[in-house]
Parts: C-alpha cells; structure tokens; sequence
C-alpha cells in the first residue's frame, strides 16, 4: 500500500477546498440575488386559491337555497376570473323551476355571469311542467337575472319533440326560451 506524501496531501486538500469554496459561492450568490420584482399584469393573472371538489350554496333572505354550484376544481384569479372545472350548477327560480346546467369548463366573470364551454347540457327538472333539455357547445347563465344566452347552434329536446337553431335566449323565471336563425323543428305527437 502506497501512501501519499505530506506535500501531494496538502495540494489535494487546496484544491479540494478551493472547489468548494468555488461551489459554495455560487450557492450564495445565486440564493442571495434579489429576485425580479413581479409586474402588476402577472400579479392580477395569478391564482389566488383553489378548491377540489367544492360546492357553493347560495341562499335567499329566507334561507332558502336559489343556487348550488359543484365542480371538481375551481380556481380563483387576482383579477377576479374564477375557472371551474367540471361546473354543476342548480338554480331554483321565483316560480319554483329548477334548472340543471353542466359543462365541461365554466368561467365566472365579475358581472355574475357563468360562462360554460363544452358538451353543455340544461336541463328543466320539475315534473309540474314539460321537460326541456338544452345542449350547446357555449351558454351565458346571467345569474342576477336567470337568463341563458348561446351564440352557438342549440338543440332542444322536450316531451314533444327536438328544435335545433343557431342561437337562443332563454328566460328560465318564465320558462320561455327563444329561437333564432336556422330553426328546425320535429314534433312528436303525444
């Protein structure tokens, strides 16, 4: 076994401890550098919070519940944009209708509005009145004052048959829903 002589022993140590030091003031340097100050436009398009499998209950003076919104992720941005993922949305009117809407993604902006995208599905559930099924690619819940609103084609499918058309408007405190531009209708007698 061959051993290293005092004077090769103490040029491996400087060298060791020169690449050491070397290392570890790259370490200070690059912990220590202030980071680039965040600009108010990334600031405002940040996230804020997120909720997984959330459920929002909103109720009247009354306590009774006028709408219930689930999804499997919410995410909620400094600008006031909220994403939804999934959004499951279940509003009572004042005449006692009850609508169902899903979507596979729903953005709900500053002025109350639940914009839902893809396979969009709403739904008239009370059994007092005739079934309607609502199906677009885009609608605009306003829910301040219940109305829905697509500028991509509808189909409507009810107890006596399915409409299509290219827009609609509806008004769901009514029960009314407006048809416009390339209507097609197939009524089904009872």
């Amino acid at each position: 076994m061959q051993l290293i002589s005092s004077s090769k022993r103490t040029i491996v140590l400087i060298v060791c401890g020169a690449i050491l030091g070397f290392i570890t003031l790259q370490w200070l340097s690059e912990t220590t550098q202030p980071k680039p100050p965040v600009s108010e436009d990334e600031n405002i398009h940040a996230p804020d919070y997120f909720m997984s499998n959330f459920t929002v209950i909103t109720t009247n003076e009354n306590g009774d519940i006028e709408q219930s919104l689930k999804g499997e992720e919410l995410t909620y941005f400094k600008s006031g944009l909220t994403k939804i993922i999934k959004p499951e949305l279940q509003l009572s009117t004042e005449k006692e209708i009850t609508w169902q809407a899903n979507a596979n993604h729903g953005n709900v902006s500053h002025e109350n509005q639940l914009i839902l995208d893809g396979n969009v599905s709403i739904k008239q559930t009370n059994t007092k009145f005739n079934q309607i099924d609502i199906q677009t690619e885009q609608l605009i819940l306003n829910l301040n004052t219940n109305t829905a609103e697509s500028q991509t084609p509808v189909t409507v499918k009810s107890n006596n048959g399915t409409i299509e058309a290219n827009r609609m408007f509806a008004d769901l405190d009514r029960h009314h829903v407006q048809l416009h531009s390339g209507v097609k209708a197939e009524y089904v007698s009872p």
